[in-house]
């Protein structure tokens, strides 16, 4: 697979592979298949047949979907040691968003029938893939809730309530670019920027660049 030290690396940082024990690992990185992708490169196509799924090595890559008028949503950004378009391996096996390289980035791809017959040998690597793409349900369901919220500030109120719980603090750091995180809110960047300054304004959040601290998490 070219590198088997770095695939065997980020197979065992993903949270999809932590139930797996050596031999399983093993078994998984013989058939890992290599891909870079320079940032701005499209990694698959919405509706494309999908002939397996991939880990993020190195770098990140962002899921997106277009509406009809041509309208980008970011669906999420998957970042080193997290799997994306597991879902594939079920349904109909095609893809149900887009994805591009957020930045230049190196991915392991898991190809489809093999994975499934390591999967069908290893009861907690089928727990943990199922588990995998209920978490990226959840994610979406989110997603679709937060664009059906009216306010803006309700929308940008639950985002930073999100990163707190991730980052497990209240002294945050926007992992993306406000265009970026603006398309997941559905909003425009300038309006999410408005957002953030009223909430500063009324000390509700402190923001310096990158990093928000997060003062009265009972008023988001």
């Amino acid at each position: 697979m070219g590198n088997a030290k770095t695939g065997r690396e980020a197979v065992k940082h993903c949270p999809l592979c932590a139930a797996m024990d050596d031999e399983t690992i093993d078994e998984v990185v013989k058939i890992i298949v290599k891909k870079t992708f320079p940032k701005g490169a499209p990694v698959y196509h919405q509706d494309e047949a999908a002939g397996g799924f991939y880990v993020v090595a190195r770098g990140s890559i962002r899921l997106y979907k277009t509406g009809e008028s041509g309208k980008e949503i970011v669906m999420a950004i998957a970042r080193a040691g997290m799997a994306f378009a597991e879902a594939t391996l079920f349904g109909n096996g095609k893809f149900a968003e887009s994805a591009v390289a957020h930045e230049d980035t190196e991915t392991l791809f898991l190809p489809r029938a093999e994975f499934l017959q390591i999967v069908s040998r290893n009861a907690p690597l089928a727990r943990s893939l199922t588990e995998s793409v209920c978490r990226w349900l959840s994610s979406y369901s989110m997603l679709v809730e937060n664009l059906n919220l009216s306010s803006v500030r309700e929308r940008v109120g639950r985002y930073l309530k999100r990163a707190m719980d991730e980052q497990g603090t209240s002294d945050i750091r926007l992992k993306d670019k406000k265009f970026h995180i603006a398309l997941q809110l559905g909003v425009r960047p300038e309006t999410l920027s408005r957002a953030l300054a009223e909430l500063e304004q009324e000390a509700v959040i402190a923001v310096k660049g990158a990093q928000i601290r997060v003062l009265k998490p009972e008023k988001l």
